[in-house]
C-alpha cells in the first residue's frame, strides 16, 4: 500500500494517457463535463456505500469505531 502523500501512481503510463486524453477534451470549446460522485466507479473504485460496508466488515475495527461508523452510516 502506498504511503500517504505518495503520488507515484500518477506516473503510471495508462493513467498518464487517460489524463492527457481528458486534458485534450477539456480544452476543446463547447463541451461541458459533469463529474460527480461515482464517476470513478468505472475505474473499479468503490462507491462510498461499498467502501463503508467493506470497512464495517473489517475485523481490525474496534467495537467503538464500528459503532461510530455505523451511526454515521445510518444518518
Amino acid at each position: 500500500m502506498a504511503e500517504p502523500g505518495d503520488s507515484s501512481f500518477l506516473q503510471d503510463k495508462t493513467l498518464a494517457g487517460a489524463v492527457e486524453n481528458f486534458r485534450n477534451l477539456l480544452v476543446q470549446g463547447r463541451r461541458v463535463f459533469l463529474i460527480g460522485a461515482g464517476c470513478s466507479k468505472c475505474a473499479g473504485l468503490p462507491l462510498t456505500s461499498e467502501l463503508t460496508e467493506s470497512v464495517l466488515s473489517s475485523e481490525v475495527l474496534s467495537a467503538e469505531t464500528r459503532e461510530i461508523l455505523a451511526a454515521v452510516k445510518d444518518e
